[in-house]
């Protein structure tokens, strides 16, 4: 583990915090996640739908998750 370089600058450092992150594939995690939290509440709600509403329910309602999860980081 690198200490921290404090000539750097706040951006660089976000910057590799960022990339680092990236690396671990933080993204596809989240978006897993959602997916089998989608399909474990259709399963449970005895829902089917066809593969093209299956989509665009997953879109929008991850989505929408999303979005109130970037609200509460403005919120902090």
């Amino acid at each position: 583990m690198q200490p921290f370089n404090y000539s750097s600058s706040y951006e660089e450092f976000l910057a590799r915090l960022r990339k680092s992150l990236q690396n671990q594939n933080i993204s596809e995690n989240i978006l897993s996640l959602l997916e089998s939290a989608f399909e474990k509440a259709l399963n449970e709600q005895n829902v089917v739908l066809s593969r093209q509403e299956r989509v665009r329910a997953y879109h929008t309602v991850s989505k929408e998750i999303l979005t109130e999860l970037l609200k509460q980081f403005d919120k902090s």
